[in-house]
């Protein structure tokens, strides 16, 4: 499950603080981007869930039609 929308800034903040995102502010919003590791490991954990997230719309999708 995704969390709220009060939520977001503190997994973003968790995020920035483990390095996997860098941030840019602009005014009153803040950018967020994903950060190229050149540690295998942790590339292949952002690989993995960047991969996973491209799912997310098509499983909610696919679970209201299951549940009609």
């Amino acid at each position: 499950m995704l969390p709220g929308n009060n939520q977001w800034p503190l997994l973003f903040d968790a995020l920035r603080r483990a390095g996997l995102v860098e941030t840019r502010k602009d005014g009153l919003s803040v950018h967020y981007r994903r950060v190229d590791s050149t540690d295998p490991v942790l590339a292949s954990i952002i690989g993995a869930v960047t991969h996973c997230t491209r799912h997310v719309a098509q499983a909610g999708h696919d679970s209201r039609r299951l549940y009609r």
